[in-house]
């Protein structure tokens, strides 16, 4: 839908301009006590502007700072570190795993999050091929979640990735049977 897509390219634009101010911020020197927060409202606007390389930069920066365990903070800086790994164009997706594992460990993480960090897990655990794994994250799920979408569409790419897998392991196989017959 074009309206949609305008909506979406507006809301780019918007970040890459709270990003520019956001660098310019940095640069003459974020409060101490402000520091972390600047950064990952810079980190999360440099990823919703597609500049997926400086904001993961930017949030690796912060999560060697000292940061309190189990914050809020460090749970938002390893959720969009995870989504940002997971959905750029050249996925890392070893890394994303890593993120949302790092953020599931907290004890105290929201429900909400707790589940949006599983359904990214499954995602890439799909995307890797390790298919069990991805679908025992999902069935960690809580069968209410705050984004009842997500779940059933994760699902259902979790059912196109296996199957994506199997056709591509049959073509092989007829491949390596075609070259054996002659």
């Amino acid at each position: 839908d074009a309206e949609t897509q305008q909506m979406l390219d507006l809301r780019r634009t918007d970040y890459l301009i709270a990003s520019r101010y956001l660098k310019e911020a940095r640069g003459f020197g974020l409060p101490p006590d402000r520091e972390a927060q600047g950064l990952l409202l810079l980190g999360k606007s440099l990823h919703e502007s597609n500049q997926f390389t400086e904001g993961i930069e930017v949030l690796d920066e912060l999560l060697t700072a000292k940061l309190e365990q189990n914050s809020a903070v460090i749970w938002q800086v390893h959720g969009v570190l995870g989504e940002t790994c997971l959905l750029m164009p050249f996925p890392m997706l070893e890394k994303a795993l890593a993120h949302f594992d790092a953020l599931l460990v907290a004890s105290d993480l929201p429900p909400g999050m707790r589940a949006n960090a599983l359904v990214l897990r499954a995602t890439a655990l799909s995307r890797l091929g390790r298919f069990n794994e991805a679908r025992a994250a999902l069935q960690a799920v809580p069968s209410d979640p705050a984004d009842p979408i997500s779940l059933p569409l994760a699902k259902a790419e979790l059912t196109l990735d296996e199957a994506d897998a199997t056709d591509k392991d049959t073509a092989g196989i007829n491949r390596d049977e075609a070259a054996s017959s002659e």
